[in-house]
């Protein structure tokens, strides 16, 4: 899952907002048997992870506990409880201080783990991936040399990656199975009801001159420089009434989106650096770099979100490259052996 920490700015915002809290404040010692998923596991508690908002969730007690990584808030029902420290990522674990038991679970039995169920030891970084297939239908794309249409290499390299990731254990789902108009804002949609950790968006670039070519890659330029906030705002609405934290203080909420866009945006250059690089490297062709957009599907996607140029099919030679299966293959295969390194990490 997606790494990362909120900043002590956010911390001291929520000590100031919440009643009653504030104070001097110690330092803790967090072993590894305060992870979360091992307290679960203990008393045969089912979890659940959401890597778009970075809440852990389960029930105790008939009341939902919420989690927020790199916070030290923890809801309990209505109840906000504030932690002696924050709940920290470490090696793929949820690591809390030692009060989160007394404050949380004191009255929660230990129970006997009862044979294999849905409760996992570690958080991978990746579980699902959201593969966007640019244009589609009505909307044909950039049109090169050869009588090549983009929506048409893109869906088919698209069809590639899910295969080969599907074969590594990913789940996958697509914004489109065909040949198919999407709308920008329901691509962004989809994004926000899935339950992917990472949205990749396939598409092919053209230019006025056919010397250009080369492989291209874009993140999000940063909330503060982003207009047309409409869709994004819709998007933040669908997912704390779907995380039930819409009813809660707007400090809750505001911290939720402010850990998530920061996850966002480093988790997104960091993805989007091993992509260009392996693929740039495996298919032999020019790197010209990420660079952050404001494009639609990039800015309003909740989630780590990256928009992938694989070539130039005004470009004579890699247009008859994208035309080959073999060479659709080699993007498909670096593609998603950069997505496995990505997860892979600590």
């Amino acid at each position: 899952m997606p790494r990362f920490k909120i900043s002590i700015f956010l911390s001291l915002v929520l000590l100031l907002a919440l009643p009653g809290c504030g104070g001097n404040r110690h330092r803790v010692v967090i072993t590894p048997e305060n992870s979360l998923q091992d307290i679960c596991q203990k008393r045969n508690i089912e979890w659940q992870w959401d890597s778009i908002s970075q809440v852990f969730t389960f029930n105790v007690r008939g009341k939902a506990v919420k989690v927020l990584a790199g916070s030290n808030l923890v809801i309990v029902g209505d109840q906000r409880i504030i932690l002696s420290a924050t709940a920290e990522r470490k090696d793929n674990m949820i690591m809390v201080p030692p009060d989160f038991i007394d404050k949380v679970l004191a009255s929660e039995p230990v129970q006997p783990v009862l044979g294999t169920g849905t409760v996992f030891s570690s958080l991978g970084k990746c579980r699902e991936i959201l593969i966007d297939a640019g244009h589609g239908g009505k909307d044909p794309g950039a049109l090169g040399l050869f009588g090549m249409i983009e929506k048409n290499i893109v869906f088919d390299i698209s069809k590639r990656l899910r295969g080969g990731l599907e074969k590594m254990g990913y789940k996958v789902t697509m914004t489109r199975d065909s040949d198919e108009f999407i709308s920008l804002q329901r691509r962004t949609e989809i994004a926000t009801n899935s339950k992917a950790d990472l949205f990749i968006s396939i598409h092919a670039n053209s230019a006025p001159s056919r010397k250009t070519k080369g492989l291209e890659i874009y993140y999000s330029r940063g909330l503060e420089r982003e207009s047309d906030l409409s869709q994004r705002q819709a998007n933040e609405r669908t997912l704390l009434r779907r995380l039930s934290l819409n009813d809660h203080s707007a400090v809750t909420g505001r911290i939720v989106k402010d850990m998530m866009y920061s996850n966002k945006q480093i988790e997104s250059v960091n993805i989007a650096q091993k992509i260009i690089a392996r693929t740039s490297k495996m298919v032999d062709a020019p790197n010209r770099g990420g660079r952050p957009s404001g494009f639609f599907v990039v800015k309003n996607t909740l989630i780590p979100a990256i928009l992938f140029e694989v070539g130039y099919i005004s470009n004579a030679s890699e247009a008859k490259l994208l035309g080959t299966e073999e060479y659709r293959q080699k993007i498909a295969d670096a593609i998603a052996e950069s997505i496995v390194e990505y997860s892979n990490e600590s």
